[in-house]
């Protein structure tokens, strides 16, 4: 899950950096027009597929980072060796697409105050580049970690970049580590005692939850302080692993506990107040699903939308919109019917985007490949917004 869309913590970061002065101007507008067209709105429309981009054979590109300042996607992932794949970037202007020579990563990392980039490459160590054009992409520095990077994730409240690495020495420790985002200064390196699986960050608080393989049982879910960078653990309501996706603006995370089967799901969702260093999380919100969840989930917390998945056959891989406060449903949809799985969803709350990466069989438009739906969500509170991704199809900024 990407970790980069937070806007009200972009336009204080951007408010400090004066090159990006009169994006701040623009998001804040942008936010209050779609607050009102929200608070005004008609009934909500299912939104609109905008562009579908195929994705390269040559790997899982599944995950998706945004730096909304630059309006550019980044795509990467991993290959049948669990090795990095190549950095595509895609400008979401004209949706053109680039390959930079050498550039790998599982997960990318981006930092909003300086436009650079940081890729998580496994065995490549930690690479840094400045994301502002003309490309060539400059590389800024190269970093050897003891250990694997497979996951960098970008802390608004610290100005902080987490690194979750695999390949501990000892084999079953694997190390974490925590630097300056700006000035790339190590601030913190430990080791958690276990294998590291994905890490979820809430920039509310800081605090940065790291999904665990063994030898804890499945779905332990270590709770980082920022501050001493101590692990404590959540509540033990976190029995499917950690939290799947935060809105700091607000200070909740999203949970999703699944019993049952695609056939007959027993599924429910959690509406977590994100607590602090201090206080652990506690249940705002339980409401039940019809389906069995999809793993993937993101907030467009500038309209107040939670994007969920259903992740079945059976259901028809829906999407579903539900209020990000309160849980209720707004509007449910499927894709269409070339896609088979849905892989990944990102919302960007500056363009009323969502980013869906999907599986797709070879009669459908992207002809079996792996494929970025980009979806226009400003139809569906009824209004666009000038200049921020409203409009028809190929007025998109």
């Amino acid at each position: 899950m990407a970790n980069d869309h937070r806007w009200l913590f972009l336009v204080k970061a951007h408010r400090q950096n004066s090159r990006h002065t009169l994006f701040g101007v623009l998001v804040v507008f942008a936010v209050l027009v779609v607050t009102f067209a929200h608070a005004t709105a008609p009934p909500p429309r299912t939104p609109v597929v905008i562009q579908m981009i195929p994705l390269p054979t040559s790997g899982n590109y599944a995950n998706i980072s945004l730096d909304q300042a630059l309006n550019v996607i980044y795509s990467s992932g991993y290959n049948s060796a669990s090795e990095a794949v190549q950095v595509m970037l895609i400008n979401g202007l004209n949706f053109t697409t680039t390959q930079p020579s050498g550039v790998i990563s599982q997960e990318v990392g981006v930092n909003p105050l300086t436009d650079e980039f940081w890729t998580a490459s496994v065995y490549n160590g930690l690479n840094i580049y400045s994301g502002m054009p003309p490309y060539p992409l400059e590389q800024t520095l190269s970093l050897s970690l003891g250990g694997c990077p497979i996951s960098a994730q970008y802390d608004f409240l610290y100005n902080r970049m987490w690194v979750v690495a695999q390949c501990g020495n000892p084999s079953g420790s694997d190390p974490v580590y925590a630097f300056n985002a700006t000035t790339h200064a190590p601030e913190a390196a430990f080791k958690t005692g276990y294998i590291n699986g994905g890490g979820l960050l809430n920039s509310a608080n800081g605090i940065l939850y790291v999904g665990t393989a063994s030898p804890a049982p499945p779905g332990l879910c270590l709770r980082y302080d920022p501050k001493n960078f101590k692990p404590d653990l959540p509540p033990t309501w976190f029995t499917n692993g950690c939290p799947w996706a935060p809105d700091p603006v607000h200070n909740l995370l999203y949970y999703v506990d699944n019993n049952g089967s695609c056939s007959a799901p027993n599924t429910t969702l959690y509406i977590l107040n994100g607590g602090n260093i201090k206080t652990s999380e506690t249940v705002e919100k339980t409401i039940s699903l019809p389906y069995y969840a999809n793993n993937v989930m993101d907030v467009n917390n500038a309209i107040q939308h939670l994007y969920t998945v259903g992740g079945c056959t059976q259901n028809g891989f829906v999407m579903d919109i539900r209020n990000s406060l309160t849980g209720a449903p707004i509007i449910q949809f499927p894709l269409d019917s070339s896609v088979t799985q849905i892989q990944n969803v990102v919302a960007d709350a500056l363009r009323g985007r969502i980013y869906v990466v999907v599986l797709t069989t070879g009669a459908g438009p992207c002809g079996g490949q792996q494929c970025l739906y980009i979806l226009d969500d400003i139809s569906t509170v009824g209004k666009a917004v000038p200049g921020t991704g409203g409009g028809t199809t190929g007025g998109h900024s």
